[in-house]
This record gives C-alpha cells, sequence and structure tokens, in this order.
C-alpha cells in the first residue's frame, strides 16, 4: 500500500512539474494572454481529458477487453494510450 501512495505522489509531482513547465509556453504558441490564455488551457484540460476517457477507456478498453479478456486487453489499450502520447 505504501508503495502505491508513493507512486501516486511521485506521479502527481511530476504531472504538476511538468504542466507548471509547458502551460505558460502553449498560450504563447497559441498567440493568447492573460484571462483568454487561461480560459483556453482551461478548455483544452477539459476536452483532452474527456477525449481520453471517453475513447481510450471507454471504446478502446472496452473493446480490447471483451475480445482479449480483461488483463490483456487492458495492457494492450495501456500501450495505445502510451503511443498515442
Amino acid at each position: 500500500m505504501w508503495i502505491v501512495a508513493g507512486v501516486l505522489l511521485g506521479v502527481v509531482v511530476l504531472g504538476a512539474l511538468v504542466g507548471f513547465h509547458t502551460g505558460p509556453h502553449t498560450h504563447v504558441v497559441a498567440g493568447v494572454v492573460g484571462l483568454i490564455a487561461a480560459v483556453w488551457l482551461l478548455v483544452m484540460a477539459l476536452v483532452v481529458g474527456i477525449f481520453e476517457a471517453v475513447f481510450f477507456r471507454g471504446f478502446v478498453q472496452g473493446r480490447l477487453g471483451e475480445r482479449l479478456g480483461t488483463g490483456p486487453g487492458v495492457a494492450v489499450a495501456a500501450g495505445l494510450y502510451g503511443a498515442y502520447h
């Protein structure tokens, strides 16, 4: 249990560091600043999260789980998700 908690904490910290590093650069590339940039990043974060949840976990993982079984389906879906990123 402590290992899982440590891994989750590490993932959250790493995600925060990457987000704080890439976030300011994203709106510069998109050409927006200030409040518009904040709204743009929020919308983008929500849309990406919904897409990943619905498409990968709902559609891809569900179909692969039906065809390959739960364990192999999750493993293949995770591989595809990693390749997507």
